[in-house]
Parts: C-alpha cells; sequence; structure tokens
C-alpha cells in the first residue's frame, strides 16, 4: 500500500507538473515570434533540439546507475549506496567535460550548414553556448541527484523542480521580450533558472539525504547494462526529435522550421501528458511479471487497455476538434509564416494519435525488461522514420515530414501490440486491435458532430474556444463511458459491481 501510494503522488504530481510547464510553454514561443519573427523562434528551437542530442552522453549512465542503487537502497547498504554514488558523480563529471568541448567546437560551425537567418554567425554561437548551458548544468551538477531521486521513488522532487525551473526560463524570457531586449540579453536572462534549479536540486538531496557522502568511496563501481540503454536511448532520440534536425540540415527556412516546431508544441504537450499517466501503472505491471502471475496479468492489462482507450477518445476527440481552430489564435496576427495549415494540423491530429498507442503499447514492454528483443523494431523504426521524413519533405514539404513519421509510428504499433499480445500478456492481437477500432469510431463520431455544431458557432475568440471546448470534451466523456460500457465484461470491478446489483 505504502508503494501504492507513493506511485499515486508521483504519478498525480508529475500530471500536474507537465499541464503547469504546457501551459507556460504556450506562451514562450508566441512572446518570441510577436516581438522577435518566426525566424528567432525557428532558430531557438533547432538549437534547442539540436543540443539535445549531446545529452546522449548521460544515456546509459543513468538508467544503469537507478537500477544499480535498488538492492543497496532497499538493504540499507549505505556503503555500497555511497560507492555508486561516487562513481555517477565521477562519470558525470567526465560527460559534463565532454560536453562542454562539443557545444564549444558545434557552437563554431553550426552557423554554416543551416540556413541564412538575420544574425549573424556570432550572435547564433553565443545563443548556442547559452542554452547549451542547461546540459551543462545537467552534467555537471545535477545528474547524479537525479539518479537518487529516482532510484529511492522520490521522483516527485524531479517533476516539481523541473517544471519550476522550466517555468522560470519561460517567464524570464517572456519579461524581456516584452521590454524588447536583445534576444541575446532575453536568452541570457532565461538561463539564470538552470543555475537557481541545480541549487534547488542540491538542496532537496541534501534535506533528504544528509547522510550519503557523494565523495567518499573505496573502490569504483562498476554499471551493467550500459550499452543496451544507451543503445535505446540513441533510437528513442532518432525516433522523437529526428525531425527539427533533417529541416535545419536541409537548409529549410527557420520561418518553416517555426512553424513545425509550433504544431509540434501541441503534440509535445500531449506525449508528455499522457506519458504521466503511462507512468504510473508501468510499476503495477512490473510486480505482476515478476511474480510470475500471468492470469492476473493478463486480466490487468486488459482493464488498463480499455481505460486507457477510453482516455485516448477524449483527448484525440479533442484534439482533432480543437486543434486547428487553437492554431488559428495562436497565431493570429503572426504574419511573417504560413501557420494555417489545415492537412498539416490532420497530419499531426493523427501522428499523435498513433504516438499515443504506441508509447500505451511499449509499457507492458518495459515493465517487462524486454530491451533487447525490441530492439531490432527500434532500429526498423529509426531508419523508417528519418528515411520516410527526409523524403516525404523533399516531396511534400512539412506535410510529407509529418506523413513519413506517421507511416513509422504506424509500423511501430502494430510491432508492439504483436510483440506484447505474443510475448508478454499473452492475449489475442484481434482484442487490442478491436479497441483500438471501436475507440477510433467514436473519435469520429465527435469529429463530425463538432463539425456540425462549427457550422453556426465562429470560434474567433479564446472564450468561445473555451466554451467549445468544454462541449467537446462532455461529449468525448459521454462516448468514452459508452465505450467502457460495451467491455464492462474485461473490467473485474464492474463485474463485481453488476454481480452485487442482482443480488
Amino acid at each position: 500500500m505504502n508503494r501504492r501510494k507513493v506511485s499515486i503522488q508521483n504519478t498525480a504530481i508529475a500530471l500536474i507538473s507537465e499541464i503547469m510547464v504546457t501551459v507556460v510553454g504556450f506562451l514562450l514561443p508566441r512572446s518570441i515570434m510577436i516581438t522577435y519573427g518566426s525566424e528567432t523562434n525557428g532558430l531557438i528551437t533547432s538549437l534547442q533540439q539540436f543540443i539535445q542530442y549531446f545529452t546522449l552522453l548521460e544515456a546509459g549512465l543513468s538508467g544503469a546507475a537507478i537500477f544499480a542503487l535498488y538492492k543497496p537502497l532497499s538493504n540499507g547498504d549505505v556503503n555500497t549506496i555511497e560507492r555508486i554514488l561516487y562513481s555517477a558523480k565521477q562519470m558525470y563529471g567526465k560527460l559534463g567535460k565532454a560536453f562542454i568541448i562539443l557545444v564549444m567546437i558545434s557552437s563554431l560551425l553550426y552557423p554554416y550548414f543551416i540556413a541564412e537567418t538575420g544574425y549573424s554567425h556570432l550572435t547564433v554561437t553565443v545563443l548556442f553556448c547559452m542554452i547549451g548551458l542547461n546540459g551543462v548544468m545537467q552534467l555537471l551538477f545535477i545528474g547524479k541527484y537525479k539518479v537518487l531521486l529516482n532510484a529511492s521513488q522520490n521522483s516527485r522532487y524531479i517533476a516539481v523542480i523541473n517544471s519550476l525551473s522550466t517555468c522560470l526560463y519561460s517567464i524570464n524570457i517572456i519579461i524581456a521580450s516584452s521590454l524588447h531586449w536583445n534576444i541575446v540579453a532575453a536568452i541570457g536572462f532565461g538561463t539564470l533558472a538552470y543555475v537557481i534549479r541545480a541549487i534547488a536540486y542540491y538542496t532537496v538531496v541534501r534535506r533528504l539525504f544528509p547522510h550519503y557522502d557523494f565523495h567518499k568511496c573505496e573502490n569504483q563501481y562498476h554499471f551493467e547494462n550500459q550499452t543496451e540503454v544507451f543503445i535505446q536511448q540513441i533510437l528513442s532520440l532518432l525516433i522523437l526529435n529526428s525531425s527539427t534536425l533533417i529541416l535545419a540540415f536541409t537548409k529549410t527556412r527557420m520561418n518553416e522550421i517555426s512553424v513545425f516546431t509550433t504544431y509540434n508544441m501541441v503534440l509535445t504537450a500531449i506525449f508528455l501528458v499522457t506519458n504521466a499517466v503511462n507512468t504510473g501503472v508501468s510499476a503495477s505491471f512490473g510486480d505482476l511479471i515478476a511474480r510470475h502471475d500471468e492470469n492476473k496479468l493478463t486480466q490487468v492489462y486488459k482493464e488498463y487497455e480499455v481505460l486507457f482507450q477510453a482516455f485516448w477518445v477524449i483527448v484525440f476527440s479533442c484534439v482533432l476538434v480543437l486543434y486547428q481552430p487553437f492554431m488559428r489564435l495562436y497565431t493570429e496576427g503572426i504574419e511573417d509564416a504560413a501557420y494555417i495549415r489545415p492537412e498539416l494540423c490532420f497530419l499531426c491530429s493523427i501522428l499523435g494519435a498513433l504516438w499515443v498507442i504506441r508509447n500505451q503499447q511499449s509499457v507492458i514492454i518495459v515493465a517487462a525488461g524486454k530491451f533487447k528483443e525490441i530492439q531490432r523494431g527500434s532500429i526498423v523504426e529509426a531508419i523508417l522514420t528519418i528515411t520516410l521524413s527526409f523524403v516525404g519533405l523533399v516531396f511534400w514539404g512539412l506535410e510529407g515530414l509529418i506523413a513519413g513519421r506517421c507511416i513509422a509510428a504506424g509500423y511501430r504499433v502494430v510491432d508492439f501490440i504483436q510483440f506484447s499480445s505474443c510475448n508478454v500478456v499473452m492475449i489475442n492481437t484481434r482484442y487490442t486491435i478491436q479497441q483500438i477500432c471501436i475507440s477510433t469510431v467514436f473519435v469520429m463520431l465527435v469529429y463530425f458532430a463538432a463539425h456540425k455544431i462549427q457550422m453556426f458557432f465562429l470560434v474567433d475568440t479564446y472564450v468561445k474556444w473555451g466554451m467549445f471546448a468544454f462541449v467537446t470534451a462532455i461529449l468525448a466523456a459521454f462516448l468514452a463511458i459508452g465505450f467502457i460500457l460495451i467491455n464492462k465484461g474485461n473490467i473485474s470491478w464492474i463485474q463485481k459491481k453488476l454481480e452485487k446489483d442482482r443480488k
């Protein structure tokens, strides 16, 4: 019960934190676009995405260190804990220095490989280094603390600190842009949040674990499974964030990159919120798998799939209906790029729907620890994502790039369903496919009903958009409840309630 309570707390706080970051995060790009233009927004976003690839230096170490801490933490083995923490600190220090070198070299070369901007190469280089400060602070000062917080089931502190610092970063830049500061000064003011975040991590860990010494060690600890985790991290990052790099290095205009990142901003928010829900159930599946309770696992997974598909009906009914009206309002008055793109909006909605199902299917596989078994599929997905995105971009612009990603995501959904059904939960693939088909029909019903409403209700203000969103959400919720009732035979607590009522 204690583990369940902690899991619920971590999930709830993570969900609230992600929503808060999402709300504030929507304000930042618009502020940059209004004050500095779409070209600047595209430049800043492309720099952030490029630098994110350097964080691969941490991949493998973080996961391996967290895994290594589980057993000594449960046994109260202080010597082993301190040995692991010291070794992690040493490794993070080396990676931090390597990160600094990579940022310095890349900051000098990057301006020559992207489309021309209104900024000098020196300005782009300085912006590159400033944005790179986030990774430097992460590796040199924060990484070792996150490892301990994650392993000790205190991830809620990570969620709170990260969300508050991210919000502070955005708010600082919004304030600076409203005062019409130079973009370099605005980003510099924003990066103060990174320093504050490092101080917050140090303070929290010292309060929670004053008895652990990060500087004491008799001999180094050897971390296992770093290679497997590293490979999986590389593939995940390629699949998730290759689009912006493809756009940047094909010398796509920064205005177009700004259009892409603005649409992608909505998708990212959806991914973060839905992943917070998935994270909360992962440990429960892991416990059932560890106890080899196959019958219970199958029953619980069926319940989870029904409830998640009901949640999916609500989320993607709202996305499909509200996405385009929101983009019209969000980009109103910004005329230096073509932001109103119905086809792009529809394709992004499809991509979001596929990705959420993809991640939902992956939860049970990850809980079972089947990393090596799914590695081949991850490689295929990464190759498909990069190849099809590039080909689509050449022949159909941004719409083609997203269409390519949709095909790759669709492949992975099918791959995950087959693998999970045959190797983990042991249920017929027809069951999952049937749930997805029914929920898709329900989403389309909401879409067509909302389309009829829009014929006589013009959504031209945020207030009207909010009213329209409320009606859409209520309609979707009713259909989601109907979806659950259709599948009531697969949900044990509903069956028990019905049996009790009959008696």
